[in-house]
């Protein structure tokens, strides 16, 4: 009786020295999903900065709501200030301020330039604000399934893995989420969600290269300076490329 007595608390033992670990680990992941929160507000005077590489696989390549589902791969770079916005990838790249829009389709050559609507940048901080928003909500209806030890580009890394609840499911349309964090800089290093069987995407990927809401490396200030010289001629990277205004 006394062994089996032993055996049970040992096993107890180990279940709660398993538990407090992975609490420990969520909480560290809680920590770190507030703090990016925090991240996604523009100070007056500061430029918030967004660097991720952007993963989605669709179901189907169907049309979908009146939209074709297409699949994506992309590196995403954006500087987004109280009256400026910089937002670079391969394809698109759009350049606004206060006074100008410039949207650069690469594969085209085509730059257009347009005034700039009232309201513009009050939209792109509530979208980022909303986004942040929806990010704090979808960890919040997780639960906690699994955590591993994994190493991505040579860093040790924890994988913490949480099951979306019905509810949750419903509204977002997400099964199932998975966060890669490093516990020694208290990064998030990548996400990845895998949808509900209705939904047309499969899994969506986003991996972060960097967050910086007080950044202050080098960049156009202005739209202007990013797409034309000092003349108003096409900066030389553009020379190739058309330039139209539209009203």
């Amino acid at each position: 009786m006394k062994r089996y007595l032993i055996i049970m608390l040992l096993f107890s033992a180990i279940s709660q020295g398993v538990a407090q670990t992975s609490n420990t680990h969520e909480e560290t992941l809680r920590e770190i999903i507030r703090e990016m929160k925090n991240l996604k507000k523009v100070e007056k005077g500061g430029y918030y900065l967004m660097d991720i590489q952007l993963k989605m696989t669709p179901k189907t390549t169907r049309y979908y709501a009146n939209m074709q589902v297409e699949a994506k791969d992309v590196r995403l770079k954006m500087i987004l200030g109280q009256e400026y916005l910089l937002y670079e990838t391969e394809f698109l790249s759009v350049y606004q301020d206060g006074k100008d829009n410039f949207q650069v389709f690469h594969p085209d050559k085509l730059i257009l330039r347009k005034p700039v609507p009232p309201g513009t940048f009050e939209q792109y901080n509530q979208l980022l604000s909303n986004s942040s928003q929806l990010n704090d909500e979808l960890f919040d209806a997780g639960r906690l399934i699994d955590v591993q030890d994994e190493v991505i580009n040579g860093v040790s890394v924890k994988k913490l893995v949480y099951r979306i609840s019905r509810i949750g499911a419903e509204k977002y349309g997400i099964q199932t989420t998975a966060y890669w964090y490093n516990p020694q800089t208290k990064k998030l290093v990548k996400q990845h969600s895998t949808f509900v069987d209705k939904h047309p995407m499969q899994t969506q990927e986003v991996v972060y290269h960097q967050l910086d809401a007080n950044y202050k490396g080098r960049f156009p200030r202005t739209a202007k300076s990013a797409v034309l010289d000092k003349s108003a001629a096409l900066l030389p990277k553009y020379s190739q490329y058309k330039l139209e205004t539209t009203e």
